[in-house]
């Protein structure tokens, strides 16, 4: 989700760049050079390479005129990856992520459609909830197999999680432009730390609730692989809105 915050941020700060002759492709340029950086800096995880490598097929593609497709380009950066480095296929880290993305690639587009006119929102809410779950869809087999635990707030938590991280995300990216400026950057520096603090407030609020976190469930290779044919089932039904 922060690589794609910082894509999409990117996108917007370079546009003007397109004016220009050769400006496509500096735009492209600085946009993978800053991907990578990101990259680098947070240390270089299975799943921030995997947004990473999908960012920077999509930044290619469009460079070469070429349509993205979502479902094409997850599979491509998974494929590059594994090119790269096999032993990625058998890191926890990797399956998650891919199965989240591949959950939303799938789903969130087909479901929305069920509410995509109701006020703003509304619609904002019910997206937050539609990712959760298309998310969830394909991870909390694998949650189970790894770790014998399950989430029973996600819902909860996400809708006011995935808010607040985000406004981190966009602040943090504001504050270096505003060092030059000791009044603005010490204030917004307060403002992160007060959100992360409070942030943290909720989310032991969450974990001290009553069946919080489901745990001892426990899952082997036969059950695993029955409880992702009936989720794939769900996904395939959900997809080409076959109700058999």
């Amino acid at each position: 989700m922060h690589a794609g915050l910082i894509f999409t941020i990117l996108n917007w700060i370079f546009s003007f760049l397109k004016k220009f002759k050769r400006g496509n492709l500096l735009q492209a340029i600085i946009i993978l050079c800053c991907l990578w950086f990101y990259a680098l800096m947070s240390g270089l995880s299975a799943s921030v390479i995997r947004a990473a490598v999908m960012f920077s097929l999509m930044t290619i593609g469009k460079l070469v005129n070429r349509s993205n497709n979502p479902i094409n380009t997850i599979f491509s950066s998974a494929f590059v990856l594994l090119v790269y480095d096999p032993n990625f296929l058998f890191d926890p880290g990797f399956q998650l992520s891919y199965a989240a993305v591949l959950g939303i690639g799938f789903c969130y587009s087909k479901i929305r459609v069920l509410y995509g006119k109701k006020p703003k929102l509304i619609v904002s809410i019910c997206d937050l909830i539609n990712v959760s779950i298309c998310a969830q869809l394909l991870t909390f087999p694998i949650s189970i197999f790894y770790f014998n635990q399950f989430p029973s707030y996600f819902l909860v938590t996400n809708l006011i999680v995935i808010p607040i991280y985000t406004i981190i995300i966009f602040l943090l990216i504001a504050l270096p432009p505003l060092n030059f400026v000791p009044f603005l950057s010490l204030m917004l520096g307060k403002i992160i730390d007060l959100l992360i603090y409070y942030n943290d407030i909720f989310m032991h609020f969450m974990d001290s609730l009553p069946y919080a976190v489901i745990n001892n469930l426990v899952m082997d290779y036969i059950e695993l692989c029955l409880l992702y044919a009936f989720n794939l089932l769900i996904i395939y039904g959900i997809y080409f809105k076959s109700k058999t």
